[in-house]
């Protein structure tokens, strides 16, 4: 975001729950100096933080350094959603939000954010977060834009697969298997089994790509590799 008072680039963190209630914010500078880079700042006054262990209770609070979800809380945080009280009972407790992103906590007090938990896909028992292989596939100079999913598969329970928008010319499935192994040295398993190409990834309502939405869909160009 940039502000034309502060005359600045600043990083916020926030959500829809509470959306500045609960933000972190931090400029260019602060992360170079720092040598914060890749964090999204400290919370601002009024605002709390934790990281819990994914699926656990409310309390179940982790160390410094170790990677969990984001729970949230502030005075401006919602009390729930609107008509859904079973989702509210999941993700409020006394004042707390589970966020449902994935991230955690320096000794400084600065939060990584990692992804999502929903993002997690469990293929043939390993678990891989699908923003490692995104940003992989989008340093190729061919890939405009890029989702990986989880499709159901019968042998592994998930099969990874990679929905992207091309730029120019379309690679091979092969090619780009190679690549994400000789350049991102991903594991075997990590690379996707079916590349699809579309003309544009599907968004939600908040204009985020919509992961079931790609779930549910058929393309009809897709490479299998191997």
């Amino acid at each position: 975001m940039y502000s034309r008072i502060c005359k600045t680039i600043r990083c916020f963190y926030a959500s829809g729950e509470s959306f500045i209630g609960t933000c972190f914010s931090v400029t260019p500078e602060e992360l170079a100096e720092g040598g914060k880079i890749g964090s999204s700042g400290r919370p601002l006054i009024g605002n709390d933080i934790k990281i819990v262990a994914p699926g656990g209770e409310f309390d179940d609070e982790l160390p410094v350094g170790e990677s969990g979800e984001i729970l949230l809380s502030s005075p401006a945080t919602a009390v729930g959603y609107w008509k859904d009280s079973e989702m509210t009972r999941k993700k409020f407790i006394d004042g707390w939000w589970r966020s449902g992103d994935l991230g955690r906590l320096d000794a400084d007090g600065h939060l990584y954010v990692l992804g999502r938990l929903d993002n997690v896909i469990n293929t043939g028992g390993m678990k891989v977060h699908s923003e490692e292989i995104e940003h992989a596939l989008l340093t190729h100079p061919a890939v405009a834009q890029c989702a990986v999913v989880g499709q159901i598969d019968v042998q592994l329970g998930q099969r990874i697969e990679a929905y992207m928008v091309a730029r120019g010319e379309r690679p091979e499935a092969e090619e780009l298997s190679q690549f994400l192994r000789r350049h991102h040295h991903l594991a075997g398993y990590k690379v996707p089994k079916v590349f699809h190409w579309i003309d544009a990834l599907p968004l939600g309502l908040t204009g985020k790509v919509s992961r079931i939405a790609l779930r549910t869909s058929k393309p009809v160009d897709s490479n299998v590799w191997p």
